[in-house]
């Protein structure tokens, strides 16, 4: 339980902590809401917030039972930690995260430099001011290069592979915004302290930079990114993103 040592002093008050063998499980118990989006959004708030020290195959899912069973082992009663009557609103425990993020991620920081072999994805991403992503993002919406570092030297990139030089682009960086945590989504009208997209980075070689808003379950790469924010056509945007990245583009005699 060290790991919850150092969490439950930055975390909203849980409604239970249960010990389950390997590991233990934080509950805040909710009001019932008939608006799924809510729950789904707040959901994912918790696990990005959490991202790095949580089981994510597991976290917001409802149907964990009071038995852990796994195969050559005996089975084991979970045991119920703590325990209290404390029932959240859906717009109060994001607002409760949310302000509790400083802390979660010195936390945070402090428990993954115990496990050494921990690996996080890092962004190029050094400008993260809210006036920094307005005018980003206000940048994009009117295919205006004008808060971009456009490269002097142009980059040759065969048409074959321009689709995905572009794709494999630093979405993060792109849109001025973290990755792998909960922001505000900046293809909709956000709530006060509302965060419901995050910017996934590419696993392996053959994937792309996603960016998620979790509301509408819609996953975008960047070229898709700027079509919904400028209401642009593809053309438009690969001349754009050719602009913004120095691309040159070799057609095969």
């Amino acid at each position: 339980m060290v790991v919850w040592q150092q969490l439950r002093r930055v975390l909203p008050t849980p409604t239970a902590v249960v010990d389950s063998r390997n590991g233990f499980y934080i509950y805040w118990s909710i009001q019932r809401t008939e608006i799924r989006e809510e729950w789904d959004c707040l959901a994912t708030f918790v696990k990005d917030t959490l991202s790095g020290i949580i089981d994510p195959t597991v976290t917001c899912d409802s149907a964990r039972g009071s038995v852990h069973h796994k195969e050559g082992l005996l089975a084991y009663d979970v045991e119920l930690g703590e325990t209290n009557d404390i029932v959240y609103d859906t717009a109060d425990l994001t607002s409760a995260f949310a302000a509790a993020e400083k802390g979660i991620a010195i936390a945070k920081e402090s428990i993954l430099a115990q496990i050494p072999d921990t690996k996080v994805k890092k962004s190029k991403l050094t400008i993260i001011s809210a006036e920094d992503v307005s005018a980003r993002i206000e940048a994009i919406r009117h295919l205006s290069v004008g808060t971009f570092a456009v490269p002097e030297t142009p980059t040759k990139v065969a048409y074959s592979k321009h689709n995905d030089y572009l794709r494999h682009q630093d979405m993060a960086e792109f849109l001025q915004l973290p990755v792998g945590v909960a922001t505000e989504c900046v293809l909709h009208q956000n709530k006060p302290g509302h965060k419901s997209a995050t910017i996934y980075a590419p696993d392996n070689r053959a994937d792309n930079w996603r960016y998620i808003c979790h509301c509408q379950d819609k996953p975008l790469d960047i070229i898709g990114m700027v079509m919904a924010l400028a209401d642009c056509t593809a053309a438009e945007v690969y001349r754009y993103l050719d602009c913004i990245y120095g691309v040159s583009i070799s057609i095969p005699a």
